[in-house]
């Protein structure tokens, strides 16, 4: 309403859903509370089905601390930035729209939590202890990945469906003890895959369900570590029913 003074909301009680639209570029959202930039604030207990849309056509930063309950974040019309500090703190399923603009998300997932995860079209799901978290998206452009592997044993992740003229790259912080395997199954026209690998042992596995190079119609680059002397990074292509010829 035109009176209000900016300050904070708390709704005590059962709120079964709320929907906010103010023309804030920045939100922090966690499962107690929506913080806007310019003072906009509003808290609840417990938490509600949360609806959460951005500044119409500039761009806005969403920032995503924890979620405990349906969560959907919009964006506008502008370059949106939706960021996911801590994999973990996912206890709900948060939807991310981009609507408009060039959109990317960054997040960051530690392996030590769950060692498999597969990233597969417009869903991320990361499975471990008998846990599994998860969350979606779509018209979202780029993708930013932080992947923290376990001090020993296998980290694995599983690229695939990766949708048309999307960027994903993922970036393995492991240690000289770490071992981690990637398999990139595919993706659609002009989307791109970026693999960047750091210390340890390193297995990337280029695998399409037709066993073929021509079923990636999209762009893989993978990027060694050439300053550590430890350790040793592998391309694994599985091509077996490739019928065109092939060079390396």
């Amino acid at each position: 309403p035109q009176d209000y003074q900016g300050k904070p909301i708390n709704l005590v009680g059962t709120t079964h859903t709320i929907e906010t639209s103010v023309p804030s570029t920045q939100f922090e959202i966690s499962d107690s509370r929506v913080f806007g930039y310019g003072g906009f604030e509003v808290g609840f207990n417990p938490t509600p089905v949360l609806s959460v849309r951005g500044h119409p056509w500039s761009d806005t930063s969403f920032s995503i601390t924890s979620v405990s309950s349906e969560l959907t974040v919009s964006g506008g019309e502008g370059n949106d930035v939706f960021t996911l500090p801590d994999f973990r703190s996912l206890q709900g399923i948060p939807m991310l729209v981009g609507a408009g603009g060039l959109n990317s998300w960054k997040m960051s997932l530690d392996a030590r939590y769950g060692a498999s995860t597969l990233l597969r079209g417009t869903s991320i799901i990361q499975k471990g202890s008998g846990n599994q978290r998860m969350a979606q998206w779509s018209d979202i452009q780029q993708m930013s990945l932080e992947y923290t592997a376990v001090a020993s044993g296998l980290t694995e992740l599983e690229v695939a469906a990766i949708p048309t003229s999307t960027l994903v790259s993922v970036r393995m912080l492991a240690s000289t003890t770490s071992a981690t395997q990637q398999i990139i199954r595919g993706c659609q026209t002009q989307a791109e895959v970026r693999i960047y690998l750091t210390a340890g042992n390193n297995n990337v596995i280029l695998e399409s369900d037709d066993r073929d190079i021509t079923s990636f119609r999209c762009t893989v680059r993978i990027f060694g570590n050439s300053v550590t002397s430890t350790g040793k990074d592998t391309v694994t292509i599985n091509a077996q029913s490739e019928r065109k010829s092939t060079q390396w």
